[in-house]
């Protein structure tokens, strides 16, 4: 892990880091070349949006950001009606100092989010960028769903970070930063002087036309086509070719009926005819009962991406509702793959899918087993599996393995167990901790929970060497 890091750091770049589902990726200079032209708008945005006002982005949506010397701070709103409705928050830091400050005021400011509480251990190293989603549901309007719904957040913000950590990757002649071009720039230009549609064109293979929409015929053509790339059977696709909409939901290679909160969402979905639904996949995941409505959009100039992406990468666009925790529904691009029968199941949910045991044990009689249960502490995480580590049986429900940390026991530092016990909540202060470092420095049991005498601060989280993560 400590010569990762030290690689990383020989090159220019940065983590980006989803707060909402603990997803990192990093960012690296080698693989972003988006060209002169783009570079000199993408300068424009960063200065117009330190302006009072910020910069509009796509139909009503703003974004302003304020920059510091080695951090900063911007939010996406959606203007309605006068009201500024928070869309996404992304922030970076270049520094240490900087990443741990920042990473306070998300616990300070969002102290109920179940995300950020779930997080608050995991701060990314520096120099990150982090883009965040407060819980407001779905998006209030079509320009901001479509924005989301495109997959240009991200992109839209990894650009962001360039343009405020490292602008001389934007602009490696002059190495100017977005503050030094706003101090120079003509007094009296508004934000509103800047239009950023062709510059979120560029960002995206196909640009996004809000105004090159489809008929109900066009999409349903569409959606047939998607259907025969997914391979599913002929007679399925026929019925939907000439009814316009499906009559079952598919469940680990089963055909089942649509229950009457299906056809409700699928009445909301298609309202206005913004979106034609042609498939549905059930999964009982221990993350919630979900749907996944797999849809196609009106917007035809989004077609060729989604087809690129469903013929590259099996993904799909689709809008999946979980229905035990519905904050945790979303629409985005989705991993999906075609059974031995034709039908349709998820490719992302793992072991946590009790269809895709079914699936990988070849529908043999008691091969079947409960899928791994997570903690209250480890809700709307991603990736995290049970593990088999050898520890003494006392220790075995808490032992998970961690993408990012490897093998741990899920405990409660010591000099938390205070805030703990006032709390009530012992849930909130468990952390991942590595198996290594429990087994050799010790631990005890408080109500229920291991407690672990392990190096903790309130910006870093756990504070340990390298040397105690396995993998």
């Amino acid at each position: 892990m400590a010569e990762r890091r030290q690689l990383i750091m020989l090159e220019k770049g940065f983590n980006q880091f989803m707060l909402n589902s603990g997803e990192n990726q990093f960012r690296s200079e080698k693989y972003f070349k988006p060209g002169p032209e783009v570079n000199a708008a993408l300068r424009k945005l960063a200065q117009a949006a330190l302006q009072q006002g910020g910069v509009t982005i796509i139909g009503n949506m703003t974004f302003e950001a304020e920059k510091m010397s080695d951090c900063y701070v911007g939010m996406l709103f959606s203007n309605i009606k006068g009201v500024k409705i928070p869309l996404l928050i992304t922030c970076g830091a270049k520094t240490e100092e900087a990443g741990k400050k920042m990473w306070a005021k998300f616990q300070k400011y969002y102290p109920a989010d179940k995300s950020v509480i779930a997080m608050r251990h995991r701060r990314p190293p520096a120099p990150f960028v982090t883009d965040f989603m407060p819980d407001n549901g779905m998006p209030p309007d079509m320009d901001s769903f479509r924005f989301f719904m495109s997959g240009m957040s991200s992109d839209f913000c990894q650009c962001i970070g360039w343009a405020f950590l490292f602008p001389e990757v934007i602009d490696e002649n002059e190495a100017t930063s977005p503050e030094e071009e706003l101090a120079t720039q003509t007094e009296g230009q508004t934000s509103d002087s800047h239009d950023f549609t062709a510059l979120i064109n560029k960002w995206m293979k196909f640009g996004l036309d809000i105004k090159g929409t489809a008929g109900r015929a066009e999409m349903i053509a569409e959606a047939v086509e998607r259907m025969k790339m997914l391979g599913l059977p002929a007679e399925i696709t026929s019925k939907f070719q000439a009814d316009g909409q499906p009559d079952f939901a598919m469940k680990g290679g089963r055909q089942l009926p649509l229950t009457e909160s299906e056809k409700k969402m699928i009445r909301k979905l298609e309202g206005n005819d913004e979106y034609l639904v042609y498939a549905l996949i059930r999964n009982d995941s221990c993350y919630g009962k979900m749907t996944s409505y797999i849809m196609v959009s009106r917007h035809k100039c989004d077609w060729g991406l989604e087809q690129n992406l469903l013929a590259e990468n099996s993904t799909v666009l689709a809008y999946v509702h979980n229905s035990d925790v519905p904050r945790f529904s979303e629409t985005g691009m989705l991993p999906v793959r075609c059974l031995s029968n034709g039908m349709l199941d998820r490719m992302d949910l793992g072991e946590c899918s009790m269809e895709n045991l079914v699936v990988l044990a070849d529908n043999e009689k008691n091969s079947m087993s409960t899928p791994p249960q997570l903690r209250p502490s480890q809700r709307g995480l991603s990736g995290i599996r049970k593990d088999n580590y050898p520890l003494p049986e006392e220790l075995r429900r808490f032992n998970y393995f961690y993408p990012d940390s490897g093998h741990v026991v899920m405990a409660i530092p010591k000099s938390l167990l205070p805030q703990a016990i006032k709390s009530g909540n012992f849930d909130d202060f468990e952390c991942p901790i590595p198996c290594r470092y429990i087994l050799t420095i010790g631990y005890c049991f408080h109500s229920g929970y291991v407690v672990c005498d392990v190096p903790y601060s309130k910006e870093d989280g756990l504070v340990l060497n390298d040397c105690w993560y396995t993998w």
